[in-house]
């Protein structure tokens, strides 16, 4: 078995608060991995230290295998491997969208001809002159997307992706994610605090709650539905959680 990600004994502390608590988690390659909790469950700088932009404090993390620790170049590498997303993507607002890809493609040195397959993938084929301050979220979050994949990542780290979108945009985000991970084998890890959303598209769950992962488990054994998945996350609340 092959794993996207691993942390062990992971640890992120602020002066004496632990944002990140002896996490140790597994995501396997070509999953879709829910990363379930509350606000402030510590989501957001579990996938900063998974992208470098926060320093853990201890443990270990790998990505691909490969360990973060030292100056290890193919771990720097990685990085053209893993697109990521945050909840409110930013972008040059008074350039099209085709120069917004454009610029990303001179950044990862990728080729232009990329840019119509990809806007044709999330939906926005007749896009190509928009402003992209003229675009709704649900578009500007398609193009987030677009965006993320133009280097053809393994990896995707989307944090609370579904967050202002209407129950249109996030059925269309839902089948776009399913798409990439079957067609692509693309690995996905999504954040959220949406129980509904995670049952509809996660193969595991990972609940994590004050910085402590309270599980890990196949969405199978919970079961496929949004309430067998809402008795677990709170009952698991209850035996320990809120403590």
């Amino acid at each position: 078995m092959s794993y996207a990600v691993q942390t062990n004994k992971l640890c992120k502390q602020i002066g004496d608060k632990h944002i990140l608590d002896k996490v140790s988690l597994s995501i396997k390659s070509g999953e879709i991995y829910g990363f379930l909790g509350a606000n402030g469950a510590g989501k957001t700088s579990f996938i900063k230290i998974l992208m470098g932009l926060y320093h853990k404090t201890s443990g270990e993390v790998r990505i691909f295998g490969y360990s973060m620790d030292g100056n290890n170049e193919r771990f720097k590498n990685l990085y053209r491997d893993i697109g990521y997303i945050v909840e409110v993507p930013v972008f040059y607002t008074h350039l099209s969208v085709n120069k917004n890809l454009m610029i990303y493609c001179d950044y990862l040195d990728c080729s232009y001809s990329k840019i119509p397959k990809i806007l044709e993938l999330v939906g926005l084929q007749n896009c190509e002159k928009m402003l992209t301050k003229e675009m709704s979220l649900g578009m500007r979050q398609r193009l987030a997307i677009g965006r993320a994949l133009l280097a053809d990542p393994k990896l995707l780290l989307l944090d609370e992706p579904i967050n202002g979108l209407d129950p249109h945009g996030i059925k269309e985000f839902r089948q776009l994610m399913k798409q990439i991970n079957s067609e692509a084998g693309t690995t996905i890890l999504i954040s959220s605090h949406i129980l509904s959303e995670i049952s509809k598209i996660a193969d595991t769950v990972g609940i994590i709650h004050k910085g402590k992962i309270l599980s890990q488990i196949s969405l199978d054994q919970v079961g496929a539905d949004e309430n067998s998945l809402e008795d677990y996350y709170f009952n698991l609340l209850r035996m320990g959680g809120m403590q």
